[in-house]
């Protein structure tokens, strides 16, 4: 069976490359995966900042800030 694909192969990859130069855009996409021009891959990147001059009075004028939008939200809706 191996063989029997092998054999097709060249066939099918031919079959790609034209349809693709015919303007067929998920054979582009196919011929560029399979020769690994083209990857799907999500690259996410998390990063922390301190901000070590908060103080402790900030920190919580912040969080009433924040309860007062929720409240404006649920006020709102």
């Amino acid at each position: 069976m191996l063989q029997s694909v092998n054999e097709k192969l060249a066939d099918v990859m031919n079959t790609t490359v034209q349809k693709a130069v015919d303007g067929s855009g998920k054979h582009t996409e196919l011929l560029l995966k399979s020769l690994g021009i083209l990857k799907e891959q999500h690259n996410i990147v998390a990063t922390q900042h301190f901000d070590e001059e908060r103080s402790d009075e900030a920190i919580e004028r912040e969080i009433d800030e924040l309860k007062r939008q929720l409240a404006e939200l649920d006020n709102n809706n």
